[in-house]
């Protein structure tokens, strides 16, 4: 990436601007080919990568915030690793919207099998308390937007090579 583009983005932009094509190359790919790239990236990259693959898919709405964040929490070596990416940033307001999540997710979890969307539907308050969740995670993702991006901006060498 030139260092001109590199300086031209906001901090909030940094880090898909550094990761996104990354994120791009993978879809459609195997699971194998996804940890493969994934093991070859640096630490900041895995990091800003876990980041990405929750936020970029949860934050749109609470029933995605809900159902991807279930999904992810099945996978616990994922959410493992998405906890790791945030803490390496610094990011201790999505870790306490992670640790709510998994509270309310495992409470739905005692009622059923496993978690599903439906279940906003049929339990008002869980619906009540998801979207104040969300609301944290629409806040405390914006911080952590700032904050990697400082964090990428103070030592690009870990997350992108810089030309010109």
């Amino acid at each position: 990436m030139s260092r001109d583009l590199f300086h031209s983005f906001e901090d909030k932009e940094l880090s898909q601007a550094c990761i996104g094509e990354v994120l791009r190359g993978l879809r459609g790919q195997s699971p194998e080919k996804k940890l493969e790239v994934y093991r070859a990236l640096t630490a900041g990259q895995r990091a800003l990568f876990m980041f990405h693959v929750w936020h970029d898919h949860a934050c749109h709405s609470a029933d995605e915030l809900y159902a991807w964040s279930a999904q992810l929490i099945s996978e616990q070596s994922t959410w493992a690793e998405i906890r790791q990416g945030l803490a390496y940033f610094g990011a201790l307001e999505l870790l306490q919207v992670m640790d709510e999540l998994e509270l309310m997710i495992g409470a739905a979890d005692g009622e059923r099998e496993k978690p599903s969307i439906l279940d906003l539907d049929r339990h008002p308050q869980l619906r009540e308390e998801l979207n104040r969740v969300m609301a944290g995670f629409q806040q405390a993702a914006e911080e952590a937007k700032r904050r990697i991006g400082l964090h990428v901006r103070a030592n690009p060498g870990q997350f992108v090579e810089l030309v010109g």
